[in-house]
């Protein structure tokens, strides 16, 4: 599983998405608004991740804190949460 990215980032996207690279290798993040807002073109950063497989997709979703990661996981483990909702959740509130 991938739990940390340390990278630059290469661009943002919309504002749930960015683009981070590690030696070399690029990595779309899907990111709850507060931390994409922490980040900043060009700059280093390291993301928390978290990896979500889907029948038709894999998703690698970050956090700039733990803390963070760690109520999305709870949250997406509540019956008729799913992932993006879950993201919609943390970018509406702060994971304290």
């Amino acid at each position: 599983m991938i739990g940390l990215i340390n990278g630059q980032v290469q661009y943002l996207m919309a504002p749930t998405a960015c683009v981070m690279t590690t030696s070399g290798v690029g990595y779309d993040i899907e990111l709850p608004l507060p931390s994409f807002c922490q980040l900043r073109l060009n700059e280093q950063a390291s993301i928390w991740t978290h990896f979500h497989v889907r029948e038709d997709a894999q998703l690698l979703y970050g956090f700039i804190d733990r803390k963070e990661r760690d109520v999305f996981r709870q949250l997406i483990k509540i019956n008729g949460v799913g992932a993006k909702m879950a993201l919609a959740m943390l970018s509406a509130m702060s994971a304290a």
